[in-house]
């Protein structure tokens, strides 16, 4: 899913970014001539005891400068504010299930940006160490080893060393407030505890902790962008909460709250051209990545070649020693730690690949939101001003950055393909494929004008959810493929073969050399021009991918305009067993 921002917000955000006094932003001057939707309430929670961020007051109001910055933004909006205090974990839980609608602080990371939607961060917040007295030597991560630690439950603090494996090396100790936490280490429960700087300094006075101290200036490996989040595909909501932080920030009324609540307890945070800078910068970084994770590519198909070589090589001397039962022995033990070594490696590398291919990806995206958004502006704004050729060049522009977005979201499918956890049962293919082909073809129209035909299909033993995404790319493939045909025809056989089950789509659309059939099912891989027939060149590599998890295998036949068959067989399933019926659901490309 595209999360770019519209124009409008875009004019906003800049303004918001460069610090534009009032007055001098059009970009918010166009912005506020938008009619606001209608009225409704923000619905949001708050932690307590998070000073100075967001607390319960004396009076046992919600107070905190994260709880003024949203009451800013929600007046700005004209809209009424709903607040209420839960802990993290059920805050968290409370907007993925979309109970509520906005978080007025989430820190951003990569792992939650695959369940929420961020603004640009409106703070920036650093973690340390505190420990009691005694125990200042405590100052870093490293430090940390073997010690028992303790944070709230599915904190920054948390998230981050799960995701880097501290947690194999830490004992960490989960509470579900940072409160909890420093009676828990003053207790002598924990050895130390990480939370953000300025929240344990103010908790550890209120709370009268003296032996508890602060032995750093801060973690350096993270920080906390804290953001509004909401949650995912929740644009419209999110534009319009960038829109009123800008409002806010070009009235001085932010830089007044700021200076209210920080002023005299830390030094200036990360200014927004600062935040700007940083985010180009990450933009590099990730164009960097993209050209390391292809350098990582080559060198795991070197370690193949020349693993394949090592294991013909010990194929043929495994041969010439069987005359020697001992000598064999010897030789095979040894090859199968030879091979059982070197597979190691092989997986690690491919699992690092796919990593960095998740991550790439997923940091694509906030260029590709400037791209798009940016030439929308253009288009919308200075339209008018350019010739012919300046608006195909803007349309250029557009159209390549939502080829980009489909890409991205491809290649995003295939590295989780190689990380789901795959689940058994039968399946009923027959079902399965001609339900996929309703769902390819939506249009009843469109589908009586294919002449599709279905076989007597065999049930197969494997993920539902994974081979109904075979079934639609193939199928995808040969109704596109197939439609510039007069009378395009798509037929799906299967029979049943020494020990597997074996499936065959037929079309007798445009078909391709068999000569680059080797190509079929590489990534990025494509037999016919893009203004042909569009399409990115993952999705035979996915199918590929899936069967194999399945321990079976894919091939293809074909000719340059006489169609194609493609073709996989998998693993025949056990005789008895129940067949899965297929459920309906949206397939990504």
């Amino acid at each position: 899913m595209s999360k770019c921002l519209s124009a409008g917000t875009f004019l906003v955000l800049c303004g918001l970014l460069a610090g534009s006094p009032a007055g001098s932003a059009p970009g918010v001057e166009a912005a506020a001539q938008t009619p606001v939707a209608e009225k409704r309430r923000i619905k949001t929670i708050i932690v307590d005891n998070y000073q100075p961020y967001t607390f319960l007051n004396e009076r046992g109001e919600p107070d905190g400068f994260s709880v003024e910055i949203i009451r800013a933004v929600a007046e700005a909006l004209g809209q009424e504010l709903e607040i209420r205090t839960e802990t993290w974990d059920h805050a968290m839980q409370a907007l993925e299930s979309g109970a509520i609608d906005v978080l007025p602080m989430m820190a951003y990371s990569a792992e939650r940006d695959r369940l929420f939607d961020f603004s640009a961060p409106h703070t920036i917040a650093f973690d340390s160490v505190f420990v009691k007295k005694g125990n200042e030597r405590l100052r870093t991560l490293t430090d940390l080893s073997g010690r028992t630690v303790v944070v709230m439950n599915r904190d920054a603090a948390h998230e981050y060393l799960v995701a880097h494996d501290f947690g194999k090396r830490i004992n960490l100790l989960l509470t579900n407030s940072l409160p909890d936490a420093l009676r828990l280490l003053a207790a002598g429960k924990a050895d130390a505890a990480i939370m953000p700087k300025l929240v344990g300094l103010v908790l550890v006075k209120n709370l009268g902790l003296a032996p508890i101290v602060q032995t750093s200036a801060g973690i350096t490996a993270y920080n906390r962008p804290f953001s509004f989040a909401v949650k995912e595909g929740n644009n419209l909501l999110l534009e319009r909460l960038v829109y009123g932080l800008s409002v806010i920030k070009t009235t001085g009324q932010y830089d007044k709250i700021y200076k209210k609540w920080f002023a005299v307890l830390e030094d200036p945070q990360i200014r927004w051209k600062t935040a700007l800078e940083y985010a180009l910068a990450m933009a590099a970084a990730c164009l960097a990545l993209v050209v390391w994770s292809l350098l990582l590519r080559q060198q795991v198909r070197s370690r193949t070649r020349r693993l394949e070589a090592e294991m013909a090589q010990r194929a043929l001397a495994e041969k010439s020693l069987r005359g020697s039962e001992e000598k064999y022995r010897q030789l095979a033990g040894e090859l199968e730690q030879r091979v059982g070594e070197r597979t190691l490696q092989l997986e690690a590398a491919n699992r690092e690949l796919e990593a960095f291919a998740y991550s790439v990806s997923h940091d694509l995206r906030a260029p590709l939101r400037a791209i798009e958004g940016f030439s929308t502006m253009v288009t919308e704004e200075y339209g008018a001003r350019l010739d012919a050729e300046g608006q195909r060049q803007l349309g250029v522009i557009r159209a390549n950055a939502t080829k980009m977005s489909g890409l991205i979201d491809d290649l995003l499918a295939f590295s989780r393909t190689g990380r789901s956890e795959m689940q058994g049962g039968r399946v009923a293919m027959g079902e399965l494929s001609r339900s996929v082909f309703a769902e390819v073809v939506a249009d009843p129209a469109a589908r009586a004008k294919i002449g599709f035909t279905v076989g007597d299909l065999p049930d197969a033993e494997g993920d539902a959810a994974l081979l109904r995404q075979v079934w639609f790319n193939l199928l995808s493939n040969a109704v596109k493929f197939s439609a510039k045909q007069e009378h395009p025809l798509v037929e799906i056989t299967g029979a049943v073969s020494v020990g597997e089950v074996v499936y065959h789509v037929r079309d007798n659309g445009a078909g391709f050399d068999m000569r680059y059939n080797d190509k079929l099912f590489g990534v990025f891989q494509r037999l016919h021009a893009a203004d042909q027939f569009e399409g990115t060149g993952i999705g035979l590599a996915l199918v590929q991918r899936i069967v194999n998890r399945h321990g079976g295998r894919v091939w293809a036949e074909g000719a340059v305009g006489r169609g194609a068959t493609f073709s996989f067989a998998l693993p025949a399933p056990p005789a008895a067993g129940p067949a899965t019926k297929p459920q309906p659901a949206s397939t990504p490309r």
